[in-house]
């Protein structure tokens, strides 16, 4: 039978859809077509193949251990109808790492479309663990810092976070004076899921005085001047029940009667106000007497002068304060607005050699005085200001240095003392003492301050310093002693006249030039290599001779022995250029009670060789006849003595180095 025609029909079978499967109805229907055309039979249904549906899912954020899964990463989307199951499903916490997450898709027509499965990887960084540490409350300088400060917890999430926590500075630790900060690392037990922490706090040490001479048994009554020496303490006491100078042991503390007392009516005293010492005698100025009085270094109870500084060509009207050096008397006048200047040897109605005084020195009612090496240090009261002149300064000659200003904290400073590195003022109205570098110059802050209560400072009005110890005389009757060690700023491990540490030299020179002599600084190691040893500062430079030593003063700090190398050089000073260096000398290092604890001389040549190496210094000429000495000394005071061989006489320096 012919088919004549066949009507096709625009309504498709519910079973087609758009787009490909439109296209696989129209050529079923052509092939319907063809088949009848050829008189073939009618064919059965027709079936498609399903299909897979697409899933789009971009990769996720990062998050961070702790993070709970949901939609910001259970994201995955597809334009066919369905459902997507999730694993890890929403709500799960996943470790840190990297995390693969699946999906599996299940369209809602699954005649028409098979399941499709995809997979993003996550990035899940670990968590900080929290950690929580109050600010510890300030303690006491000498205080061991100890579980009472070092108390930090972590936390994660609210909750306790086992792990270990790692200290700097370390339980036990004894800070410096200030503020300090202590630092914390936390290396939590779960490492997989946690990074360590770390946390600082600041630290509080408020300076307080190991010792104090207080008490009615001391004899002090408004002790203004204040010095030391090698062995002891002595406060020049200008209250109305004082007129006295006491003398107390370097160690003492309490209420304990002092171990001299020299007052009386012979002793001339009048309100002294200042006092100085040197190794054979003891200087008074002496506010309400218009004088400076001279004692012997033993003089006691009701002693007589050796000498007297008195008299209408001395200048003074009110002579407060004094200090002495070598060679020369230092005066400060708050009546004559001067500083005046005698021989060490002076005596009676003589004039001063030299008087600093005018309108360009800015001197105005000067009391505290102190010396050094190369200048004059004095207080300036009602300025507010420290003044520096050389020790070549005389008439109306400008400061070489004015300490002054808002950022300085002086407060009517009336006492100072200085070393080798720092100046050391107390200021009475506000109670504090201010210390700042010895270079210090204009409105500059003090490199260290500290006031008041806890620091037992009432009205300071006295200040002298050692190597180890700062003293500080209140007017309220008492003297406080200070570590030097616990004051930030200042050496602690082996101090020389309470020096700084010296800073890297240059590199070792080639080996034809003369190989130079330490002069302050750090040596180079042989070889080039960069010596990190502490070394001490010079102990001391000048001239020697066989009636004239030459000293200078160590402390070894700490709790064990050290090793060290103290040396002389003085011949082989001519080969950097020093004039008339010594030529032949010896070397001895005595301890407080006066005991030899090492020798050394020229002929040491292997003693000195030992020693350079030990300490990574550079070597003292071949065939030198400089000095030095290795040896282990306990902690403690030691004084090292240059002496001339002979009759010989010449510049020499002293030096100690550290040896690991």
């Amino acid at each position: 039978m012919k088919l004549s025609s066949m009507t096709m029909h625009s309504t498709r079978p519910a079973f087609i859809r758009t787009g490909a499967f439109a296209l696989a109805a129209a050529l079923s229907q052509a092939t319907i077509a063809r088949t009848h055309a050829a008189g073939a039979s009618t064919p059965g249904p027709v079936v498609a193949s399903q299909l897979t549906p697409v899933i789009t899912w971009a990769v996720p954020t990062a998050i961070t251990y702790g993070t709970k899964l949901s939609a910001a990463q259970l994201d995955a989307k597809s334009t066919t109808a369905g459902t997507f199951a999730y694993s890890p499903a929403s709500g799960t916490t996943p470790h840190a790492g990297s995390q693969t997450l699946k999906v599996t898709f299940t369209p809602t027509n699954t005649t028409s479309y098979t399941s499709a499965t995809a997979s993003v990887t996550l990035t899940v960084k670990k968590a900080t663990p929290v950690i929580t540490w109050a600010t510890p409350g300030a303690v006491c300088s000498g205080t061991a810092i100890s579980s009472d400060q070092l108390d930090a917890v972590a936390s994660f999430g609210g909750a306790p976070l086992a792990g270990t926590f790692n200290y700097s500075p370390a339980s036990g630790t004894q800070l410096l004076a200030g503020k300090n900060t202590l630092t914390t690392t936390f290396t939590p037990t779960d490492s997989a899921d946690f990074a360590a922490a770390t946390a600082s706090v600041p630290q509080f040490i408020n300076l307080m005085p190991p010792a104090a001479i207080s008490g009615n048994g001391t004899g002090l009554d408004t002790p203004t001047g204040l010095a030391v020496d090698s062995g002891f303490i002595y406060a020049a006491n200008y209250g109305t029940g004082g007129n006295s100078v006491t003398v107390y042991p370097l160690t003492s503390s309490g209420s304990g009667a002092p171990s001299a007392d020299i007052s009386g009516a012979n002793t001339q005293l009048k309100g002294p106000g200042g006092v100085a010492v040197n190794s054979t005698h003891i200087f008074v100025t002496n506010v309400n007497g218009a004088s400076v009085t001279v004692y012997r270094i033993t003089a006691g109870s009701n002693a007589v002068p050796s000498a007297v500084i008195k008299g209408a060509k001395t200048g003074f009207v009110t002579p407060a304060r004094v200090a002495v050096d070598a060679s020369r008397i230092y005066v400060t006048d708050s009546g004559t607005n001067s500083i005046d200047i005698f021989p060490l040897t002076a005596g009676g109605n003589v004039a001063p050699s030299v008087v600093i005084t005018g309108s360009h020195t800015g001197l105005n009612k000067p009391s505290g005085i102190a010396v050094n090496a190369g200048h004059i240090y004095v207080c300036n009261g009602p300025a507010n200001s420290i003044l520096s002149f050389s020790l070549t300064a005389s008439g109306n000659a400008s400061p070489s240095a004015v300490i002054a200003g808002s950022k300085t904290g002086l407060d009517a400073p009336l006492g100072i003392a200085v070393d080798s590195g720092q100046i050391y003022v107390a200021n009475e109205p506000n109670s504090s003492v201010t210390i700042y570098p010895l270079a210090a110059n204009g409105n500059v802050s003090p490199i260290f301050s500290f006031v008041g209560s806890p620091a037992s400072l009432q009205n300071p009005v006295g200040i002298a310093v050692n190597a180890s110890n700062l003293f500080v005389s209140n007017a309220t009757g008492s003297i406080e002693v200070y570590l030097l060690y616990q004051i930030p700023g200042i050496t602690e491990a082996l101090v020389a006249n309470a020096g700084v540490p010296r800073a890297p030299s240059s590199p070792a020179p080639e080996p034809d030039a003369p190989p130079p002599v330490p002069a302050g600084k750090f040596s180079d190691a042989p070889g080039g290599a960069s010596s990190s040893l502490p070394v001490v500062t010079d102990l001391a430079r000048g001239e020697v001779s066989a009636e004239s030593p030459l000293t200078g003063e160590f402390i070894v700090g700490g709790t064990a022995p050290r090793k060290v190398l103290v040396w002389v050089v003085g011949p082989s000073l001519d080969s950097v250029g020093v004039d008339d260096p010594l030529a032949a000398l010896s070397l001895s290092v005595f301890d407080l009670s006066g005991t030899v604890v090492a020798r050394s001389d020229a002929s040491d040549a292997l003693e000195t060789a030992v020693a350079e190496a030990a300490a990574g210094v550079l070597p003292l000429p071949d065939g030198s006849l400089d000095s030095a000495v290795i040896a282990t000394l306990p902690p403690g005071t030691y004084t090292a003595v240059a002496s001339a061989s002979g009759s010989a006489s010449g510049i020499v320096l002293v030096e100690v180095y550290e040896i690991p």
